[in-house]
């Protein structure tokens, strides 16, 4: 259970990051952005990103970073990108199975989707993926809030934390 609080961790801190694009992109404070932007979900936020930035005409190489995200989170179909998955351990039904495996159920979906079983370690390298998304994403608010002539210092990294490991109080 500790690894779901893991990756509730690593996608508020991807949440953020994206934000921080969107804040660099438009020259914003994080006042101001949080009242615009901040009631966004994750792939409404992206989307905008993306929007912003050929808006804004971001170099070639930014706009394709941050649809690299953007992919990695929508993935192919509604049921295999980063954020179906994370949605589906954070909020299908937990069922623990006798070899240490845990079966989620998402009600809502039908199929062969809708019962998933994972393992404690699938579900940490779900969080360690999130992890490196969102320090692509802190990356990339850095390259365009740096080429703005802003100080990186004054939004950068205020949630980044550089240890992706699951990490348990007492363990």
């Amino acid at each position: 259970m500790a690894s779901i609080g893991h990756v509730c961790l690593q996608w508020s801190r991807l949440e953020m990051a994206i934000l921080g694009i969107i804040y660099a992109i438009e020259a914003t404070t994080p006042e101001k952005g949080e009242l615009i932007y901040g009631g966004l979900d994750i792939i409404p936020r992206i989307n905008m990103a993306a929007r912003l930035a050929e808006h804004e005409k971001l170099s070639r190489p930014l706009k394709k970073r941050i649809g690299e995200i953007r992919k990695a989170l929508q993935g192919k179909g509604m049921y295999d990108g980063l954020a179906a998955r994370r949605n589906q351990i954070v909020h299908g039904a937990h069922r623990d199975m006798e070899n240490g495996t845990t079966t989620l159920t998402m009600v809502r979906w039908r199929g062969e989707r809708r019962d998933k079983v994972f393992t404690a370690i699938q579900i940490n390298e779900l969080a360690i993926e999130l992890h490196n998304l969102g320090n692509e994403a802190w990356a990339i608010f850095n390259a365009i809030w740096d080429a703005r002539g802003h100080r990186t210092e004054d939004l950068s990294g205020e949630l980044s934390i550089t240890d992706a490991s699951l990490r348990i109080e007492g363990a």
